[in-house]
């Protein structure tokens, strides 16, 4: 049943319980009905546990006449979608319902076990339902649900005192956590407490307490964000046990989700995906940046969602002493010399193709030459001229370790070197020319008038001293009418640059 009122000003002067049974009376069909309100404008308002509450304003009732279609329709204080999710709930069952499973059966079929798992930060592994963790919802706490199709959440639980702040303990290491609260908090406006000292966020990230992003999870991707939503679970990295101090502070509408410390001159992302699965790793420069650990900056990857089909991309940092992860995120100081990142591709799935793409390569400064380096098959990918990598996994998965350099571009002029056009006895022509770079390498033949007779593409071919004969004819093998031609060598390398030579070449009678 639903309690609905009727404000004035503020204030409630009537209120009735709706019926679950609905009657008509002068034509007008109805489950709530309200007598003797005297004439003027009004709100009415609905509250139903388990549904938001609902509120309809400027309700005008008029003497001596019947006020209708104030209509209501309840929705569910809220909806899990089907699929992997990071989830919580800003109430709190473990006392009303220490079972959460029969609330959110998928299925109709109560003996399947609900597919819920939440985080022991103490020994850094999942926990599975029907583990007394991961049996119900607890406030603050972050959970992991699969569900076969969405299910509507309608009980209510204990929330969270209003107007005081939720202080939420965190351990050195990973924390799944949820928000207490049933409205979005700006991440910046939390506070962290150690011990007897309360500092803001931003000073608690340049100390290096916490790691500087909250990730949560959707359509099969972790993704970062910049505040706490009601029922949405995530992944915090500590690097000392402290508290977050969560204030009780709806978000302010148009407030930046940005961090407010500047982005770095460039990033890069690398994104692998396979089997509907993906994950990303991103790597830039900044002037500010060090050779180690940038507690603004670099950010740790969260852990594997708990489930069979992972796939992940990380780049370990053993020797970073307190702060040693695999990293989600690593930005470097902005030198002449440039930087190398060596990250990891980590998978389950088995003989399937995992697809690497650099969709934002665009965005680096062209003064940089971008390479990936494949350690397993030694492969080396120019970024700025192919799109994409691929990589077979075996039997079982792969684990494969992979570099990308950045490398100062170089500016020497590229030419081509002894283009030499010699004729041949018995006729025909041998082409001789020097590359001094690995480029792809076309030839073309054209009349004094600008005609063309043949092109031919000779394929990418190596640094060097290179050798062809060509016959003296055209596309089609006919041999070509006397007179005088130009013989056109193009090479372009793989960062786009170009070379061009032309020699004339006579065809005697």
């Amino acid at each position: 049943d639903a309690v609905v009122e009727v404000l004035a000003d503020g204030a409630v002067v009537a209120s009735v319980v709706s019926t679950a049974q609905v009657q008509t009376l002068g034509g007008i069909t109805f489950n709530y009905r309200f007598e003797a309100i005297p004439a003027g404008t009004y709100s009415v308002r609905v509250r139903a546990s388990g549904f938001e509450e609902q509120t309809r304003t400027g309700v005008t009732i008029r003497s001596g006449q019947e006020t209708s279609n104030v209509n209501f329709v309840l929705s569910p204080l809220h909806v899990f979608i089907s699929g992997l999710s990071m989830v919580s709930a800003p109430f709190d069952y473990t006392t009303g319902v220490p079972d959460i499973g029969p609330l959110l059966d998928d299925d109709d079929n109560p003996a399947t076990p609900l597919r819920m798992a939440t985080w022991d930060p103490a020994a850094g592994r999942y926990l599975f339902y029907p583990d007394p963790a991961a049996r119900t919802f607890a406030l603050g706490r972050g959970y992991w649900l699969k569900l076969a199709r969405s299910v509507a959440l309608t009980r209510e639980g204990v929330g969270a005192a209003p107007n005081v702040p939720f202080a939420l303990p965190l351990k050195a290491g990973w924390n799944l956590i949820g928000h207490p609260f049933p409205f979005s908090v700006d991440w910046f406006q939390v506070q962290v407490r150690v011990g007897p000292q309360t500092m803001t966020l931003a000073e608690a990230l340049s100390s290096g307490i916490l790691n500087n992003a909250l990730f949560t999870y959707a359509f099969g991707a972790y993704r970062m964000v910049f505040q706490l939503d009601p029922f949405a679970g995530y992944w915090v990295r500590a690097f000392r046990d402290c508290e977050l101090v969560i204030p009780p502070n709806p978000i302010r509408q148009g407030a930046s989700r940005k961090a407010p410390w500047g982005e770095p001159e460039w990033t890069l992302t690398l994104q692998a995906e396979v089997g509907g699965r993906s994950d990303s790793i991103t790597v830039g420069m900044h002037s500010a940046a060090s050779g180690g650990f940038d507690p603004l900056w670099d950010q740790a990857a969260p852990p594997p969602a708990p489930e069979e089909g992972f796939l992940r991309l990380s780049i370990p940092h053993p020797e970073w002493g307190p702060y040693a992860d695999a990293y989600r995120t690593d930005i470097r100081r902005s030198v002449p010399a440039g930087a190398t990142w060596a990250f990891l591709l980590e998978t389950d799935a088995s003989r399937e193709e995992v697809i690497l793409r650099w969709e934002n390569v665009r965005q680096v400064p062209g003064e940089w030459e971008l390479t990936l380096v494949d350690e397993g098959t030694g492969a080396r990918i120019p970024l700025r001229s192919q799109p994409s990598y691929r990589i077979l996994t075996g039997t079982g998965g792969a684990r494969r370790s992979l570099r990308l350099v950045a490398a100062p571009r170089t500016r020497q002029r590229l030419t081509i070197r002894d283009f030499q056009v010699l004729p041949l006895r018995g006729g025909g022509w041998q082409v001789e020319y020097d590359l001094p770079q690995r480029g792809q390498v076309t030839l073309t033949l054209r009349g004094l008038n600008g005609r063309l007779w043949r092109q031919e593409a000779l394929g990418k071919q190596d640094p060097g001293r290179k050798r062809l004969v060509w016959q003296g004819r055209d596309a089609q093998g006919r041999p070509l009418p006397a007179g005088v031609y130009l013989l056109e060598l193009e090479v372009e390398t793989e960062e786009h640059y170009r070379a061009r030579a032309v020699r004339p070449v006579p065809l005697p009678r």
